[in-house]
């Protein structure tokens, strides 16, 4: 993968129509994606996070069968916290939160540090590492 997600995130945001609302840099929490390459977004930022890296996926995770090539999104909420959804994946996507699994659907799910995003196979996708 060539450059760092965060330097891509920023080009394509700098590249915006001047009209468009402009997103919040203070720093978000963090997003360690299966791999180890731990990113940091802005609080009005979101990824996607799939296996292939293209114009609408902006973190590859290694190259597991059992990810989809966009699995799920991660970005702000509308309070501020982390919100996560599911983007139709062939093997579903769960949040592990102090032992218990909860399945994520089509709906929002909101994340904290400490929660680990997987497949319904068990396969690590992220883990969200701190926050400020």
């Amino acid at each position: 993968m060539s450059g760092s997600i965060i330097d891509e995130l920023r080009a394509r945001l700098a590249d915006r129509d001047e009209s468009s609302p402009v997103p919040d840099p203070s720093p978000g929490p963090a997003i360690e994606i299966a791999g180890g390459e731990v990113v940091r977004l802005a609080r009005s930022e979101s990824i996607v996070i799939g296996r292939i890296e293209d114009d609408g996926v902006v973190a590859a995770v290694a190259l597991e069968p059992v990810i989809s090539r966009r699995h799920c999104e991660i970005g702000a909420g509308p309070t501020g916290g982390l919100q996560l959804r599911d983007l139709g994946s062939a093997n579903g996507t769960v949040v592990v939160r102090d032992g218990e699994a909860t399945a994520v659907g089509t709906d929002d799910v909101s994340l904290r540090v400490g929660d680990r995003i997987e497949t319904i196979h068990d396969t690590l996708i992220a883990e969200i590492v701190d926050s400020p």
